[in-house]
């Protein structure tokens, strides 16, 4: 999924740059993978990289649920850090407890 996020960043930076009716040359060689990658990742070193929806358990940093380790969860430490993950907002679910009655 990552490297989808890239390649459309790269996509959408490419096509927002071009002037309606402007083309390349015909005889341009469109860039090979490792180009797009390449610059899809330079994109991503200069932006800031924030994730504004990371569920985690209600025993997240905890010793069951350490965000330091690599764990099962799909957001801990060690992948921010591989992904170049600047900040996020974390989201714990608090299940609804009992109603009070309204008069």
């Amino acid at each position: 999924m990552p490297i989808f996020i890239l390649l459309l960043s790269v996509l959408v930076l490419t096509l927002s740059g071009c002037a309606p009716g402007d083309n390349p040359a015909p005889s341009a060689a469109a860039p090979t993978e490792e180009e797009v990658r390449e610059t899809a990742r330079g994109i991503h070193d200069r932006v800031l990289t924030l994730d504004t929806h990371v569920d985690i358990p209600a025993n997240y940093a905890t010793p069951e649920v350490d965000p330091g380790k690599r764990g099962e969860f799909q957001v801990d430490l060690p992948k921010m850090e591989e992904g170049g993950l600047d900040a996020a907002f974390f989201i714990v679910y608090v299940g609804q407890t009992a109603r009070t009655e309204v008069n």
